[in-house]
């Protein structure tokens, strides 16, 4: 996992609570995010031996779009969004 619960809680600025409760939702957001990433990079982001700063932000920047748009998001929008901050570093073929 290239980002952990505590920099994902910190990102959407619940830091500082000691609940729990979201863990889980977020964990799962981690996860969802990072295959994102994966598919619109075309290949697997832990297969890198140092992962940049980019990816890591777009993978924060997914967790929270998902995170604040649980009932109504527009994956199109979030999409486009990864495309576009991901394009630096992403392949041009499989």
């Amino acid at each position: 996992m290239i980002i952990s619960i505590e920099q994902a809680k910190t990102y959407l600025k619940l830091e500082g609570t000691d609940s729990t409760d979201e863990d889980t939702l977020i964990q799962s957001l981690i996860t969802t995010a990072e295959n994102l990433c994966d598919d619109i990079l075309r290949f697997k982001i832990s297969e890198l031996e140092l992962v940049p700063e980019i990816i890591k932000t777009s993978i924060l920047f997914s967790v929270a779009f998902l995170f604040e748009n649980r009932e109504t998001a527009n994956y199109d929008e979030l999409l486009k969004s990864l495309k576009i901050l991901l394009s630096s570093v992403r392949l041009e073929m499989f």
